[in-house]
């Protein structure tokens, strides 16, 4: 089988294990409100908050001094992103990390655009 067949495969036993009304329709999922949401995601960002302090301890008690690293920078501006308040903090943090788009990135990398 190949692996486009399997994929598909997959995706429509996925399909067929979704939840049903009645009528054959998909069932509407629960709404989370905040609190609900808060409950379910509270123990994973404590522990990525937790790993992330850990390994900003890591390179401060490390030897030499990364403050003029680049990527510090991104790291600190990151933090301050993730504390705002502001909406779409998902998208700055990665906007922040992301390369500009560059139209000419396949001939910069040479390849063809005939394949």
């Amino acid at each position: 089988m190949t692996l486009r067949r399997t994929c598909w495969a997959s995706f429509l036993s996925y399909l067929s294990d979704l939840p049903t009304q009645k009528n054959n329709q998909p069932a509407r999922e629960h709404i989370m409100n905040a609190k609900e949401v808060l409950d379910q995601e509270f123990l994973t960002i404590r522990s990525k908050l937790l790993d992330i302090a850990a390994s900003l301890d890591r390179i401060q008690r490390a030897e030499g001094n990364a403050d003029n690293d680049s990527r510090m920078a991104h790291v600190s501006e990151a933090i301050e992103i993730v504390g705002s308040q502001q909406l779409h903090r998902a998208e700055r943090v990665q906007l922040l990390f992301s390369r500009e788009y560059d139209q000419d990135w396949k001939s910069r990398y040479e390849l063809d655009s005939r394949a």
